[in-house]
């Protein structure tokens, strides 16, 4: 068949997949929740977050908290845009984050046990950190920039990804 048919048969293919899910989706009712079944968190440490959205004046912060974890893996690469100072919390406020994958090995092709199709699954470790503005005048996508240069410098598989902050009026 020509290239030109090739969308219709990937639509005949995906439509197996989407009636998977969609039996899936009717079966979580019935579905016993894994709680539990994770490893745990782990301890976490506080943080002062200047924000880039808002002047909060003067020395002042906002206080967001940050696992151990993640501190001890990204704390040299977050550096000043993170100080361990206290903070103060601030309803509303979600800070910008950074988030690491760190892959080992190489991707391994797994098959979706909920619509049957096929995808690369790579194994590794993920590590969020949340971080501030470390001057005045530094942008949001500047210090991102900053950080994920240094992470994905310290060499291996690693992939960095980031989220936006937020701040809600309550």
């Amino acid at each position: 068949m020509a290239k030109r048919f090739s969308r219709i048969r990937d639509g005949a293919r995906l439509n197996v997949a989407f009636q998977r899910y969609r039996e899936w989706e009717d079966e979580r009712a019935t579905r016993q929740p894994d709680v539990g079944g994770g490893t745990s968190r782990g301890p976490s440490v506080l943080v002062a977050i200047t924000p880039f959205g808002r002047d909060l004046g003067t020395g002042v912060n906002a206080a967001v908290r940050v696992t151990q974890r993640a501190r001890t893996i990204m704390g040299s690469a977050v550096g000043a845009h993170a100080p361990a100072d206290p903070g103060q919390r601030i309803s509303g406020f979600i800070p910008a984050k950074i988030i690491l994958f760190a892959g080992t090995g190489t991707a391994v092709v797994a098959t979706s046990d909920i619509t049957g199709i096929r995808y690369l699954k790579r194994n590794g470790q993920s590590y969020t950190h949340a971080f501030g503005a470390a001057t005045a005048t530094e942008r949001e996508m500047e210090a991102f920039a900053a950080i994920q240069s240094a992470l994905v410098g310290e060499g291996g598989n690693r992939t960095v990804s980031y989220q936006p902050e937020i701040f809600r009026q309550i």
